[in-house]
């Protein structure tokens, strides 16, 4: 009888353990699926709702957003919620600046803001390693002053942004220790 007795015991805690796991899933879930809703995210991968939170002109009261090299953090007065970035993607937010700039290494998708609004830049990026051109186009600053790129990871490149005939160039990595935030292209 009492070997009875504890294998009834053991089969009830796995069954506690497994019905406890799977209850703080679904809540996990439902936490982040409401999260997400409350701030009209709902339906978008991360790499759309950071695109979307980085040309948003409407910030939430106590809402923050903030984008490292391997994550989105978001938070709210009720929670964080972290999203993993895609494996082989890194975002650069980008703020060339004439006259004022600020210091700054992981980018604020909500509260950061850049001296140029609204005004395309002419920008080249090329691979230092390999010479090959990663990107070369025109890109437009947000009403933030901000224009964000999706970069391959685990490269070191050379950045050149024009704008007017006024250049400005540095050199980047987009490895986990990477800034996400390039405020330093001095246009000159």
């Amino acid at each position: 009888m009492k070997k009875m007795t504890k294998k009834i015991v053991l089969f009830s805690s796995i069954g506690f353990t497994i019905i406890a796991a799977t209850a703080s899933i679904l809540l996990a879930m439902y936490s982040q699926a409401a999260f997400l809703s409350r701030h009209h995210l709902s339906g978008l991968s991360v790499t759309e709702i950071v695109e979307y939170l980085e040309t948003s002109n409407t910030e939430a009261d106590g809402f923050s957003a903030s984008i490292d090299s391997r994550e989105l953090i978001m938070k709210d007065q009720t929670r964080t919620l972290t999203l993993e970035l895609p494996d082989d993607r890194f975002y650069l937010s980008i703020a060339p600046y004439m006259t004022l700039t600020h210091a700054c290494t992981t980018h604020s998708l909500v509260s950061c803001s850049g001296e140029i609004i609204g005004e395309p830049f002419s920008v080249l990026l090329v691979n230092k390693d390999t010479s090959e051109t990663i990107i070369e186009g025109t890109y437009t600053s947000t009403a933030k002053g901000f224009f964000g790129i999706w970069l391959p990871r685990d490269v070191t490149a050379e950045i050149t942004v024009t704008k007017d005939g006024l250049t400005a160039n540095t050199e980047i990595s987009t490895f986990d220790s990477s800034k996400t935030c390039l405020t330093t292209l001095h246009l000159a």
